[in-house]
């Protein structure tokens, strides 16, 4: 774990995060922030690598109308353990109850440098909860709630597949003075059906006498530039959308 700084991404370099749970780990220890994500067995921070397994289709139903247009892909990490994706999640484990107001800090989405749009909802019987929109744009809005000794799981959301660097920014008011405590900006960095320069990754499918390739990932070269467009319609996984209730009741 490491002290909330800009920085951060040169240590993600290691071996990507496919599958398996970990989290976002955001804590206030003594009078330092600390965050790390990665994966639980592993010490450094991780890029999160999603693959097809994570593509969905937004469906046709009012309350997921934020996410974008009804039967356009989506990519999600789930809030509920799913095969073959990232379980991530978040957590404040190191965090002592009684040093914010009411045992809690706000986490912010305060940049986001992508191709598309990123959302973060929970899902349950009593509907859908949107926690941060990089949509409509970001604000005080978008903002998760940590509480102390905290750990929890929620809905992230991606409307295009490329690479995405996400900030985040913790505050707190500490219960014995209160003063806000605000930290650097911590990046974390997915990439989603992304290749490294010179790779291609095809599927070829042969159907009544018809032979077919369909590109399943984009690569980048060292400047982060997309070579192709993701262009590869339905695929194996239907129309799970991660959001239904029953699929996506609360951790």
């Amino acid at each position: 774990m490491i002290a909330a700084s800009k920085t951060n991404l040169l240590s993600q370099e290691h071996e990507k995060w496919k599958i398996g749970h970990g989290d976002l780990t955001v804590d206030y220890v003594g009078t330092e922030w600390l965050f790390s994500f990665h994966h639980e067995d592993e010490d450094y921070d991780q890029t999160i690598e999603l693959d097809q397994n994570s593509k969905n289709f937004i469906p046709n139903v009012s309350r997921f109308s934020f996410l974008g247009n009804a039967g356009s892909p989506i990519w999600i990490i789930p809030q509920i353990s799913t095969e073959g994706i990232p379980f991530m999640g978040f957590n404040s484990n190191l965090t002592p109850k009684g040093i914010f107001e009411n045992d809690s800090m706000n986490v912010h989405l305060t940049s986001i440098n992508a191709p598309g749009d990123f959302f973060i909802w929970t899902s349950s019987v009593n509907g859908v909860e949107v926690s941060m929109n990089s949509a409509d744009g970001l604000g005080d809005s978008d903002v998760m709630k940590f509480p102390a000794r905290g750990h929890f799981h929620k809905n992230l959301g991606f409307s295009s597949p490329g690479t995405y660097l996400l900030g985040f920014t913790a505050s707190g008011v500490l219960a014995d003075s209160g003063l806000t405590k605000t930290s650097e900006e911590y990046i974390v960095k997915y990439e989603l059906n992304v290749l490294s320069e010179g790779e291609v990754d095809m599927e070829i499918a042969y159907d009544d006498g018809i032979l077919g390739a369909e590109l399943l990932a984009i690569a980048h070269d060292e400047d982060g530039d997309d070579h192709g467009d993701d262009d590869h319609g339905d695929d194996d996984h239907g129309d799970d959308d991660h959001g239904d209730d029953d699929d996506h009741g609360d951790d």
